[in-house]
């Protein structure tokens, strides 16, 4: 993926998701979400997709990664990843 299809896909997703909260919120009758809130989606989404390429990366199509990091420093950077992936989707899970 390259940097230009990286923005697109980032700012569709959190365009998407931003006005998904906002209908979600306003259906609910809660408060109407805040400046900061869209920040939150915005770099937790940006994270996602950064972790989710640095998988991809490091997992299918860079064998030069694989040899130098070996097969525990691969499970480690896995590892750390999806942990990565998991926190940052509890946080925009937080704001609906």
């Amino acid at each position: 993926m390259t940097d230009q299809q990286f923005l697109y896909v980032w700012l569709g997703t959190m365009a998407v998701l931003s006005a998904a909260v906002f209908l979600y919120r306003t259906y609910r009758g809660r408060r109407a979400p805040v400046f900061s809130d869209f920040l939150v989606v915005g770099f937790t989404l940006a994270g996602i997709i950064t972790l989710i390429r640095g998988l991809i990366k490091v997992i299918v199509t860079n064998p030069e990664i694989q040899t130098a990091l070996e097969w525990d420093g691969t499970i480690a950077f896995c590892l750390g990843s999806f942990f990565g992936i998991y926190f940052a989707a509890k946080e925009i899970i937080k704001l609906f």
